[in-house]
């Protein structure tokens, strides 16, 4: 597999790789709910519901991408 700097990256470093966020991604969409129930007592408008529930996960899905893959056992 080609690696972004035309050098051979291994199968088991992506896969290494893609694990490391595993923690952070679950973390993070767990976290959601409890933020949810925090905005959301008491509103009773579907409309604004979904908003806020679509803002917390464009939200959290935003912070993921900011993160890096650091990508081990690169070789030329």
């Amino acid at each position: 597999m080609q690696g972004l700097d035309n050098h051979l990256v291994s199968v088991d470093a992506i896969a290494e790789a893609l694990s490391s966020f595993k923690i952070p991604i679950r973390n993070r969409l767990l976290a959601i709910p409890s933020r949810a129930a925090t905005l959301l007592v008491g509103e009773d408008d579907p409309d604004v519901i979904q908003a806020q529930l679509e803002a917390l996960v464009h939200e959290a899905l935003a912070e993921l991408s900011e993160g890096e893959i650091e990508v081990v056992g690169t070789r030329s």
